[in-house]
């Protein structure tokens, strides 16, 4: 895959690198959307969901691939030096043919300022729940533990820790 001829946007706060975040994901952007996360940085999109920036690439490339409206609301901010706690309300709706919301929920992301003052996101809790939720391909190692099949590796290049 060639890289997009003109770089995503830095975000100057924490509120714009989740909203970057989510324009990437409705747009099925999935190298942008992780552009928005430090290397090393842990998502759960759905409880108990844990994954590592390897495995960060397929959970956003699960989001991205439906191309639905993702939205994410900052219900709060609390910054200290350069590092931010934002609690985010989220939805993923417009399922084919409907306009209903297909999940949603409350969560928080840490977020770090880069030295070039870009704000990235470090560790993001998204809270999902709703029809999608349940239906979210699972971290290769929670599908061991829950008896599922786990997602198909190395389609990003990235490894599960």
């Amino acid at each position: 895959m060639s890289p997009d001829a003109i770089a995503p946007a830095s975000a100057s706060s924490p509120a714009e690198a989740l909203e970057l975040l989510c324009e990437a994901l409705s747009d099925g952007d999935v190298e942008a959307a992780a552009s928005r996360y430090e290397p090393g940085a842990v998502v759960s999109v759905v409880a108990g969901d844990r994954r590592r920036h390897g495995a960060l690439r397929e959970a956003l490339a699960s989001l991205a691939g439906m191309k639905l409206a993702v939205e994410a609301t900052c219900l709060g901010t609390v910054v200290a030096g350069d590092t931010a706690l934002v609690l985010v309300y989220r939805s993923v709706s417009g399922l084919p043919g409907e306009a209903k919301t297909a999940c949603a929920g409350q969560g928080a992301a840490t977020l770090r300022r880069q030295p070039s003052g870009a704000w990235l996101i470090v560790a993001d809790r998204w809270g999902l729940n709703g029809p999608l939720a349940a239906n979210f391909p699972p971290a290769p190692s929670q599908a061991l533990k829950q008896g599922r099949p786990a997602p198909p590796q190395g389609a990003e290049g990235g490894k599960s820790p």
